[in-house]
């Protein structure tokens, strides 16, 4: 079995104060910009939610405010922009810091390794770690799915193929997914 080529290195995180500067501009924009678009969405969305309370705690009560109604919107919207703040803060500083980079690096490597020595298993394991590490990791991802693949396991395999391809924003790893993925739905496909 020829040997997969070896992961490129991660990219080196963006800076912790710019994420929360913009999480304090928006709800969720902070996320967005250091690669957790999905976090990012759904605290924009808790956002969005709490100025459509308010929104329509006037427009219902035709301008007059109800204490209940105002207090459940003001709430929500602070609720969400403070944990943005916080959130894409502690997110930041956690991806830059060396400790968890040279972790997940060390995963990473594992997983390579155990894949070119033919063990889906030990790859499985250790690109399992490197995800617990960081979730939207697309090259853990990627390892996931091509030990999923390997081990015989394609809806696994495509699910985190499927995952991948969301986390790639840079679209470093775009055709060994795409390729992953469409081994993988071949693979599934073949079974039924």
């Amino acid at each position: 079995m020829a040997t997969p080529p070896p992961l490129p290195k991660l990219i080196v995180p963006r800076p912790s104060y710019l994420a929360a500067a913009l999480a304090a501009l928006a709800p969720g924009l902070g996320h967005w910009w250091i690669g957790r678009a999905r976090r990012g969405l759904g605290l924009f969305a808790l956002g969005a939610l709490g100025v459509n309370a308010l929104v329509l705690q006037i427009v219902l009560q035709r301008r007059e405010w109800s204490a209940g109604g105002l207090a459940l919107g003001v709430m929500i919207v602070l609720a969400a922009w403070l944990w943005s703040v916080i959130d894409a803060f502690r997110l930041a500083v956690y991806a830059r810091s060396r400790r968890a980079r040279a972790r997940r690096q060390e995963h990473l490597d594992a997983g390579v390794r155990a894949l070119a020595e033919d063990d889906p298993r030990a790859a499985r394991a250790a690109f399992a770690k490197a995800a617990a590490d960081d979730d939207c990791d697309p090259a853990a991802l990627l390892g996931l799915a091509t030990a999923e693949r390997r081990l015989g396991e394609p809806a696994r395999a495509l699910e985190h193929a499927r995952r991948a391809l969301r986390a790639d924003a840079g679209r470093r790893y775009r055709d060994a997914l795409r390729r992953v993925r469409a081994a993988a739905a071949a693979e599934l496909k073949a079974r039924r």
